[in-house]
């Protein structure tokens, strides 16, 4: 099959999810032992190229209209949802590169009153 694959995690805990800890563990850009051991990019270069992008979330059930969600563009997906109409913020390249991009609410999104 040839369409994106996006893995969606709802980052909820009670020391919370930050932009930091995403990348971390996405491209692990500092090692310890300077070889890079992230989800995208390992020892040996780009992997888990099938997985397009991760949506993180915090979502509760009250909090709805207003949880921050971001959708991460994996930048060696071999199918890579770049192109689609995205609203929400999105986080676009390579590790230190990495370009924010601002986006609609969940309010806005769904129309939420």
């Amino acid at each position: 099959m040839t369409v994106p694959f996006v893995i969606a995690v709802n980052g909820i805990s009670r020391w919370g999810v930050g932009r930091d800890d995403v990348l971390e563990a996405l491209f692990d850009p500092n090692h310890e032992d300077g070889k890079r051991d992230g989800v995208w990019f390992g020892p040996k270069g780009p992997r888990n190229r099938r997985v397009s992008a991760v949506l993180l979330c915090k979502v509760w059930p009250w909090n709805i209209a207003s949880a921050e969600v971001r959708l991460y563009h994996n930048p060696f997906a071999k199918y890579p949802c770049t192109l689609l109409p995205w609203k929400i913020p999105q986080s676009v390249g390579q590790h230190p590169e990495i370009k924010l991009v601002e986006g609609i609410t969940l309010n806005e999104l769904f129309e939420l009153r």
